[in-house]
């Protein structure tokens, strides 16, 4: 590892790398904020066995600015390695992910870092901006909590975008939080940033939402993208084994006050696999698909039920994997085809106006 390692910090920012030499420079040039807060901060890039220049275009601004920069050099292991490489490092008070392809509002993460030396809780959140391969802002994502204010974790349980659930681009927690509990990722599998929003939230007791902050810049629609259609669809079976951990964790969180958030986050994920699937005719075929329905009701049957009652869209209310287990095959009524066509058209007209805003 390369860089100065002496002093604490306040927060420390993991960016896991993969053959991104295309964006790298761009993301860390966010990293590089001014004297006064320069202290302050820690980057740990984790190379994750890049075969291009990912690792040399790393190592100079560990040289460049020693003590900010440390760079991981080391096998490939997937998205949960990286964390897991830098984590048990890391010096700093606060921890935040950042993905090599994205990158901060370097403004805004000053005005962050500021914020976080005023608080001290275990989950630190802020909106963040979707964007495209060209760094133009296409709407910003809002969670709507009372701002700039602590609350318990309790105090959010009201609020639908928490049921909704966390995404990893918002937030960044204390990092004793996630010593104490022996917080590990998944290795070897894309999608464990799922995980990163998923498991801590059983230790988080307090919350700060800093509503006026924007900092991250989330890239989507690139090529090669892990969320993008073609991808997804050939790293289905990850996906598929990350929902049943997360399914597998649940017995952990009875009787627990945020049991409700996990079950969401479960319904969630595995509501990316039957609606690309069913709906849009792009995930699993028919054979696969029933194969993994029979395997769901195996793993967890209150979790198979629970799929009865998921609806084809919000306010749409049509239970359409409910449908399609009774009927043994699938068709979207007329009405509900026209239903999801004016939500599509509502959608695009609300990104059209967040657009606009940012």
């Amino acid at each position: 590892m390369e860089g100065n390692t002496s002093s604490a910090k306040l927060i420390s920012i993991i960016v896991p790398t993969y053959n991104m030499e295309k964006y790298l420079s761009y993301c860390l040039d966010t990293l590089v904020v001014g004297e006064r807060y320069r202290e302050l901060v820690e980057v740990i890039v984790v190379n994750d066995g890049s075969r291009d220049g990912s690792l040399g275009i790393a190592n100079r601004y560990a040289e460049k600015y020693s003590d900010v920069f440390r760079v991981i050099d080391k096998e490939n292991g997937n998205y949960g390695s990286c964390i897991n490489a830098a984590l048990p490092v890391v010096r700093g008070k606060y921890v935040k992910v950042l993905d090599a392809d994205d990158s901060f509002d370097k403004e805004a993460f000053e005005r962050m870092i500021e914020k976080l030396g005023e608080v001290d809780v275990d989950l630190f959140v802020t909106d963040y901006m979707v964007v495209n391969e060209k760094r133009e802002p296409q709407y910003r994502y809002v969670y709507g909590y009372p701002s700039d204010r602590v609350l318990s974790v309790y105090e959010l349980f009201g609020y639908k975008t928490f049921m909704r659930g966390f995404h990893m681009h918002g937030v960044t927690y204390r990092r004793q939080m996630l010593i104490d509990m022996k917080y590990r990722q998944t290795e070897g599998m894309s999608y464990t940033d799922t995980e990163w929003c998923y498991y801590p939230i059983s230790e988080v007791e307090t919350v700060y939402y800093a509503g006026d902050i924007v900092v991250y810049q989330y890239m989507l629609g690139r090529e090669g993208q892990t969320m993008s259609g073609e991808v997804l669809a050939r790293q289905v079976g990850q996906t598929i084994r990350l929902l049943y951990n997360m399914i597998d964790y649940l017995p952990r969180v009875e009787g627990n006050p945020r049991r409700e958030y996990f079950w969401s986050r479960v319904e969630e994920l595995a509501d990316y696999i039957y609606y690309p699937s069913l709906v849009e005719r792009k995930l699993l075929d028919e054979e696969g698909l029933r194969k993994f329905d029979e395997e769901l009701r195996g793993k967890n049957e209150e979790v198979y039920e629970m799929m009865n009652r998921r609806k084809v869209k919000r306010g749409v209310n049509y239970y359409y994997i409910r449908e399609w287990r009774k009927r043994g095959r699938f068709r979207l009524p007329v009405w509900v085809r026209m239903a999801l066509w004016a939500v599509r058209q509502y959608n695009e007209v609300k990104n059209l106006i967040n657009k606009l805003k940012a």
